[in-house]
């Protein structure tokens, strides 16, 4: 069930936006691109057992190559998935999803600049 929710999440993301969206991490080439990773822990039992009313988190890591950029891009994804309600999926449905504020996290050896943004949802 991990994997649906992946592949829905990915499909949006790359439908709307047209970026490369890997999960769970990002490949080590440069360029721009989001990853996608739901945390670890009893997170992930909650939604591979699509367990009512569970909240499932998840986050959201943008690159690019400069600040502007990976903002930008953090902020059109908040966008695009935040305040979602009934997302039906094969084996179960996301009753909403929230995001919060992107945060800085990194610059790394390349100069590409990261974005971290938290999401909750809700499985019911």
């Amino acid at each position: 069930m991990i994997e649906e929710f992946y592949d829905w999440i990915i499909a949006e993301i790359n439908t709307n936006l047209s970026v490369d969206v890997y999960a769970p991490q990002l490949p080590i080439e440069t360029g721009k691109a989001v990853a996608v990773r739901v945390e670890a822990g009893d997170t992930i039992d909650k939604l591979c057992q699509a367990e009512s009313y569970s909240e499932v988190r998840f986050t959201v890591i943008t690159r690019d190559a400069n600040n502007r950029g990976s903002i930008a891009l953090a902020e059109s994804i908040k966008n695009l998935i935040s305040n979602r309600y009934n997302v039906s999926l094969t084996s179960y449905t996301i009753s909403s999803i929230n995001g919060d504020v992107p945060l800085f996290t990194d610059v790394d050896e390349n100069n590409q600049v990261y974005y971290n943004t938290l999401y909750r949802m809700n499985i019911g």
